[in-house]
């Protein structure tokens, strides 16, 4: 036979094991009260032959029912302990309708604590498993089971079943058929010093609601109990959770990403059935993930284990995850407390959407050098972020450039609107072909992706146009005559002028480079005679030079224009000379005399003797163009005094 059964020996050795066998200890069953038709729980159990049998409806509420088989043993002293249940079943869940659920576990505890509870997967479907269950009855007691039996009798059937080798016969028949499961399950704990007691078996549950309903069966029994006892409870295990990492170290929110969690053993004892959970609080939705992995058996010392899970945040923020081993506390540790690990993660919100296309060319699409044009774009953020923007440009056949810093991204980032200035100085004044697209990013340093790019074109250089002049036409020998000239550049460039005075000096040297919409003056004098051409001409800061400009400019000798001069004396019958430079120029009489046009100099006069009068003394002045002198008394204040009658001595 497959089942063999004794009595553990009482022992005292530090390791040891032993293997407990039915009849156990004891055997207890527990179910919710069956309310015909409708919702409820039945079991069965025999301490003798280890038969454990569960049955739970669910329809409006729910029914569960528990089989367990309790071994008593003894430690000398405090211990670790390494369990071994093996269990044989046959059953099956089914669910109708909606919002129903049925499900069939195996759990264990430890001097009637809590129970540890482990998912089993029934071998059969429903259709078949009532039928099994039966086929067990009659196998084992065919006079307990009536003809016509319902599921919750049958299980209650099991209470009647105390052979153990008629148990062991019948199931040994239905593993050969394959109509039952034969598994063994492990755990760990700790005993103090003195008597325990050990429970395990089975356990059924079903909920339904008016829309549907469930139902759970399973029986077998326990063919043995097998506990490894260590009076050494520093051999046991010691879990602690290493680092976690994830696939993207910038997770995004509805991206999905891998947890890849460590755990280690760095106690002295193995780990058996050791599960690990895992928690995640997400902004405003604590507990948003809670996952618990499977079992982990022979887990040595001194070795980890990787667990690995996949989950898509759901929003952005600060993510905690939480991982912990044996969450269940199931296994013996030196260590209890050091099983726990936290750590935080920022999850970023999605991009960007992408830009519009850069807006804010002319008519035509056609750019002037050294004319300043404002490019625009916008867009959206899903998460509402703060967003800023960058444009870049390039001409065709070469590489990008970023507006306005045109060296790093960090310079180009701006509210979504950028002035540009097409120069040669920044290798985008030249005439060709130009692409610009924006680009968005958000406060988390996510990248919207580039815009569809627009193309324009930068036009071709002109020169300036012909210098205006404006200026005399006309002048005289001694005249130093001023000119102004003013060209303007198309491109804005700086202009600069040369001048060519037609006389036959030297055309003058390119002058100081001013703005492309400037007037410049200059000064020239033509010391001979005559008509000349005065011509002007322009060049922009790429040397390209406009058409000559000029203007005729007639230049006479210099002829002074006349002055006056002017005699005044007491009495008429005076009479004088006036001499220029020592020569008789004129000779006057009377009270008033005036000459006429006189050409400027230094004039004299030399007043006659009138008979009876006395004689004014002579005078002296210089006689400017277009001036007069009044030639009077020496003081030139009034008349030439003639006094009258003369004193003799």
């Amino acid at each position: 036979m497959i089942f063999t059964f004794s009595h553990p020996p009482i022992v005292s050795a530090d390791t040891y094991t032993r293997v407990y066998t039915p009849p156990y200890w004891d055997a207890i069953k527990w179910a919710t009260a069956l309310v015909p038709y409708v919702s409820g729980g039945r079991a069965g159990c025999n301490s003798g032959s280890g038969s454990v049998g569960i049955y739970a409806a669910g329809w409006i509420g729910g029914g569960t029912a528990t089989a367990t088989q309790y071994v008593n043993f003894y430690v000398p002293t405090k211990s670790s302990i390494k369990a071994k249940v093996r269990i044989v079943y046959g059953g099956g869940t089914v669910n109708f309708g909606f919002a129903s659920f049925s499900g069939t576990e195996w759990q264990w505890n430890l001097d009637n604590g809590s129970f540890h509870r482990h998912d089993i997967s029934p071998p059969f479907s429903w259709d078949i498993v009532l039928g099994k269950i039966i086929d067990i009855v009659l196998l084992i007691a065919p006079e307990l089971a009536p003809e016509e039996s319902t599921a919750a009798e049958i299980i209650e059937l099991f209470d009647a079943i105390n052979t153990v080798y008629g148990m062991a016969s019948t199931m040994e028949q239905l593993i050969e058929s394959g109509d039952a499961t034969d598994m063994t399950k492990s755990f760990t704990f700790t005993a103090d010093y003195g008597n325990h007691v050990l429970g395990v078996g089975i356990r059924g549950t079903a909920t339904g609601v008016v829309t549907g309903s469930g139902f759970a069966i399973m029986g077998g029994f326990i063919p043995s109990v097998t506990l490894e006892i260590s009076n050494d409870c520093n051999g046991s295990a010691d879990l602690t959770i290493g680092d976690v990492d994830l696939s993207d170290n910038y997770p995004i929110r509805g991206k999905q990403i891998q947890f890849q969690t460590i755990i280690n053993n760095i106690g002295k004892g193995y780990a058996d059935n050791d599960k690990v959970k895992f928690i995640i609080d997400e902004p405003g939705k604590p507990n948003a993930f809670n996952y618990t992995s499977g079992d982990c058996y022979n887990f040595a010392p001194a070795t980890t284990i990787v667990r690995n899970f996949y989950y898509t945040p759901k929003t952005k923020g600060y993510l905690t995850f939480k991982a912990i081993a044996d969450p269940l506390n199931e296994i013996v540790e030196s260590d209890e407390t050091n099983n726990e690990m936290d750590k935080t993660f920022y999850v970023k919100g999605l991009p960007p959407n992408k830009p519009s296309k850069p807006s804010g060319l002319p008519l035509g699409k056609t750019l002037t050098r050294n004319t300043t044009y404002t490019f625009t774009t916008s867009t959206t953020d899903p998460d509402g972020d703060a967003v800023k923007y960058s444009f870049r440009i390039k001409p065709e056949g070469a590489s990008w450039f970023f507006v306005p810093g045109w060296d790093t991204e960090s310079e180009g980032w701006n509210d979504g609107s950028v002035d540009f200035t097409p120069t040669i100085a920044n290798a985008m004044g030249f005439p060709g072909t130009y692409y610009i697209t924006a680009e968005a990013i958000d406060s988390d340093g996510m990248y919207s992706g580039e815009s569809d790019s627009e193309v324009f074109w930068v036009a071709p250089n002109f020169p300036p146009s012909a210098p205006f002049i404006t200026g005399p036409t006309s002048g005289y020998t001694v005249d130093t005559l001023t000119f102004s000239a003013y060209s303007s550049d198309a491109e804005n460039d700086p202009v600069q002028y040369r001048f060519n005075w037609g006389d036959g000096t030297p055309v003058t040297n390119w002058t100081s480079t001013s703005t492309g919409h400037s007037t410049i003056s200059v000064s020239h004098n033509y010391s001979t005679a005559g008509t000349y051409n005065f011509q002007v001409q322009a060049e922009d800061s790429n040397g390209v030079t406009s058409s000559w400009s000029s203007q005729s400019v007639k230049i006479t000798v210099y002829v002074p224009p006349p002055g006056d001069i002017e005699v005044i004396s007491t009495i008429s019958a005076a009479s004088f000379s006036i001499y220029k430079s020592g020569s008789l120029t004129f000779t006057g009489s009377g009270a008033y005399w005036d000459s006429g046009g006189t050409a400027p100099g230094y004039y004299s006069i030399v007043f006659n003797a009138v008979d009876g009068y006395f004689t004014p003394p002579n005078e002296s002045d210089q006689l400017f163009s277009n001036g007069y002198i009044t030639l009077m008394d020496a003081t030139h204040t009034r008349p030439a005094q003639y006094m009258f009658p003369r004193t003799m001595p």
